[in-house]
């Protein structure tokens, strides 16, 4: 009975709300007017116009399908075919946005565009002209102020038709620690800001996929490539994690789970992004790893050798492996009839290369195939491509010698020749892609090198795409600015991977903004489709995906500005010169990581300890000691300058940069350590790895108490246990060495 009498209660109260809002709503004398028969992110499209009109002006107002003749301001959503109170809209693609006045006794603004999804950038246009700014995890809203109609008149079209973020990655320190919630409201946000896009590129090695082949159930599913990353009590950083967490984990994933059920929690965390990236109007890409596979499929695949990537845990076909291989046939249609079956409302599947080519010797039959079938060589011969692997300018690769970087060049060249006639089968031949539940499926092919550019469009389905990463660093692309002309002067234009940070520097911030500007007008100017931005730090880049957001629509966006805008919208006026400060600073030293160290930090078991070896200590390091020293400083002021609601956002960026800065410091006590022991002062090199021990600790703990996200929770495991567990135990067979040493021989 009581129970009855809550629910009861409960429902009259529910009313009573639903009544006071209704008739502050029919008081606001503001009108928000849909179609009788809108889309669904119509709907969502007005009823975010009206949060933001109650956040900036309090107009509380809910979507209505009827005209208001006593209505004092009427928004009008959609367009001509959506919404018949709308006439005389304008002619625009798809993706065009429109804000426009209309004439008339009653102030309306028609807020829409050339589909809903269009329609639905249109509110958050309007909102950001109000004064809105978006982070990536959040608005930023300005004062509330009295509302009045905007007198604008707006169609925008972008200049570039793809604007992608990635998700899955690899590595703790990404977003293949992230669960969907954890994506949720990144996606979210991403779609305010007109990104229409998700790169969902799960490794073969990773829980995304079950299938069978010939007997063989696929068994190797695990994450960043299989290391792992205990949470103990006395670990630094411990106050980043769960109370009762034991292992740093992806927790839509259950840790130390079957393959079975790694694999089926996998799969639902995939479909999830998707569904959350349709929920906001963005596309969803898709990998099928047909370029690799779990190591336990090795005995189909003739001439199989391992990967070589970290760890080997996939198996991909050897120099020798025929292009016509039964096993090799066998695997890659299964994987993208299962991809395909699995993820049937993705709109892409993605084909891609590995990174370095190990399928090199089949390449002469493969050019002879493509040939015979598409007459390449009316584009360009063999001899010319090879030949002009051998001539990258700018090509750089900071582990490589010049005659090395020219091999890899050249077995990028070869081995892609190879993918290109296996993958032209695997896609028009094979029945993967004809016989399963999407036939008509598109692709996008991922990787292949700049030279054989020019037949591509020869032998790639109509409708297909093209993604490719010229170079790692905005900085070394710069050196060869030909090559984006060169890359998008024929028939497909390219989609290019741009680098806000990388994973080779690692888990130090990294930014790079003017030269993001300088890539992005070049881009612009050469006619690219459009760009995937490359970022693992979703915390560290509001202003850099805000800059790439507005990029791609105004050719003139300046990245300073914007940048400025973000800061001050996020935490105040003088808060925001602050770290406009420490955004310069993290930039120099960016730069100065890519010209003198790319693997600073870069997240695997040496992180640290490549460090130990004796020698003078390179300038560049107290160079961006001091670098991070000043946007440390400048972060530390603008918490006290900073609005009550930026205060956490000015305290992530002092914490951000004192682990920054104190990691350089741990890097450099620990080359002194490394030389005093090569020099037999054991007393010293146990000093110098004690004051290293002491930066780490005060580093670790620092970034945990500014951590945000599971970016952040990663990096800080990746510190514990490639930096601070090292050097613990090389002091403890010091301490060891040294009581050795001591004792009096027998």
């Amino acid at each position: 009975m009581f129970e009855r009498a809550v629910k009861i209660t409960w429902i009259v109260l529910c009313l009573t709300y639903a009544g006071l809002v209704y008739a502050t709503a029919s008081k606001s004398n503001v009108a928000v007017i849909i179609g009788q028969n809108a889309p669904e992110l119509d709907k969502f499209a007005a009823s975010e116009l009206c949060e933001y009109l109650d956040k900036l002006f309090g107009i509380k107002v809910v979507p209505s399908t009827t005209y208001d003749p006593s209505a004092k301001a009427i928004f009008l959503v959609g367009n001509s075919d959506s919404n018949s109170l709308i006439k005389d809209f304008p002619k625009v693609s798809d993706q065009g946005v429109v804000i426009r006045r209309v004439k008339g006794t009653t102030p309306t603004l028609v807020v829409g565009g050339g589909s809903p999804r269009a329609t639905m950038w249109a509110v958050y246009e309007l909102a950001e002209r109000w004064g809105v700014r978006y982070l990536l995890d959040r608005d930023a809203l300005p004062a509330q102020s009295r509302f009045s109609m905007p007198d604008l008149n707006v169609t925008m079209e972008p200049l570039f038709k793809v604007r992608g973020h990635p998700t899955i990655q690899d590595f703790a320190d990404s977003g293949e620690a992230w669960g969907a919630e954890d994506f949720h409201p990144l996606i979210r946000q991403l779609a305010k800001m007109k990104y229409n896009r998700l790169n969902i590129f799960a490794f073969a090695w990773q829980p995304y996929l079950a299938y069978e082949v010939d007997g063989i159930k696929r068994q190797t599913a695990t994450l960043w490539y299989g290391y792992h990353y205990p949470i103990t009590p006395d670990m630094p950083g411990r106050a980043a994690f769960p109370a009762n967490a034991k292992e740093f984990w992806n927790p839509d994933l259950p840790l130390g789970g079957a393959p079975d059920q790694l694999l089926a929690a996998g799969e639902k965390l995939q479909q999830k992004l998707i569904d959350y990236g349709h929920q906001y109007g963005m596309d969803c890409v898709v990998n099928a790893t047909v370029s690799e596979y779990p190591k336990e499929f090795a005995p189909l695949l003739g001439g199989a050798v391992p990967i070589h990537m970290l760890n080997q845990l996939t198996t991909t076909p050897g120099p020798n492996t025929k292009l016509d291989d039964p096993g090799l046939h066998k695997l890659s249609s299964t994987v993208v009839h299962a991809t395909i079956d699995r993820y049937p409302t993705a709109d892409r599947v993605n084909i891609s290369i590995n990174e370095w080519r190990q399928w090199t010797d089949q390449y002469k039959r493969a050019w002879d195939a493509l040939n015979a079938k598409y007459q390449i060589d009316q584009v360009t011969s063999l001899d010319h491509v090879l030949d002009a692997s051998q001539h990258r300018t700018g090509f750089n690769f900071a582990s490589l010698t010049r005659e090395q970087m020219q091999t890899k060049a050249m077995d990028e060249v070869k081995g892609d020749l190879a993918s290109l006639y296996f993958f032209d089968w695997l896609v028009r031949d094979s029945g993967a892609v004809s016989q399963s539940k999407r036939p008509d499926m598109k692709f996008l092919y991922w990787g292949f090198a700049e030279e054989l550019f020019p037949i591509l469009p020869k032998v790639l389905p109509a409708n297909s795409e093209l993604e490719v990463m010229p170079d790692n660093f905005l900085s070394h692309l710069l050196q060869r600015p030909e090559v984006l002309k060169e890359l998008s002067g024929g028939p497909i234009q390219p989609i290019i991977n741009l680098t806000v940070d990388d994973d080779n520097i690692g888990i130090v911030p990294q930014m790079t903004p003017a030269n993001l500007q300088k890539v992005v007008r070049l881009l612009y100017q050469t006619g690219w489709l459009g760009y995937i931005a490359r970022e693992r730090f979703s915390g560290d880049h509001d202003a850099e995906i805000a800059y790439l957001s507005r990029a791609a629509w105004d050719p003139n966006a300046d990245v300073e500005q914007i940048s400025r805008e973000q800061m001050i919208a996020a935490c105040g006026k003088q808060c925001g010169e602050d770290l406009m400060v420490a955004i310069h600073s993290i930039e120099d030293a960016t730069l100065v990581w890519e010209g003198n160290d790319q693997h600073f930090a870069f997240p695997i078991p040496n992180l640290l300890m490549k460090y130990w070896k004796p020698g003078p200590i390179p300038d560049f390091f107290e160079e961006n000691r001091k670098n991070y020293e000043k946007g440390w400083k400048a972060a530390q002021h603008a918490i006290t300058v900073a609005t009550p609601e930026g205060k956490n956002y000015a305290k992530y960026w002092d914490k951000r940069l004192e682990f920054a800065t104190k990691l350089v410091m741990a890097v450099e006590a620990t080359r002194r350590a490394a030389t005093a022991e090569a020099d037999h002062q054991p007393a010293v090199a146990l000093h110098d790895a004690n004051d290293s021990l002491t930066y780490l600790r005060e580093a670790i703990d620092a970034y945990a108490a500014g951590a945000r996200n599971q970016t952040d929770r990663g990096a800080i495991a990746v510190a514990v246990e490639y930096a601070y567990r090292p050097l613990v135990k090389k002091i403890a067979d010091m301490k060891q060495t040294a009581t050795a040493a001591s004792q009096p021989a027998n």
